[in-house]
């Protein structure tokens, strides 16, 4: 059971440090990306109307070819 224990201490020891800069990486862009977002709100608006059409052309295109496949 040491083992299990000693092994499980050496992969937090390894795994916290890179989580921490992982979520503080994480929290920096979503600061930039609500900055740019306030800037231009314009351009952001325009962003995801392009995002949520391009996902649904892309969605379309998928269920046309699964269907054609039966």
């Amino acid at each position: 059971m040491k083992h299990a224990s000693a092994s499980s201490d050496n992969a937090s020891s390894y795994l916290a440090p890179i989580a921490r800069r992982l979520v503080s990486d994480f929290r920096h862009e979503g600061y930039d990306l609500t900055d740019a977002v306030r800037r231009n709100p314009t351009a952001a608006t325009g962003a995801l109307v392009g995002a949520l059409a391009l996902g649904t052309v892309i969605g379309i295109l998928f269920s046309s070819s699964s269907s054609s496949r039966r």
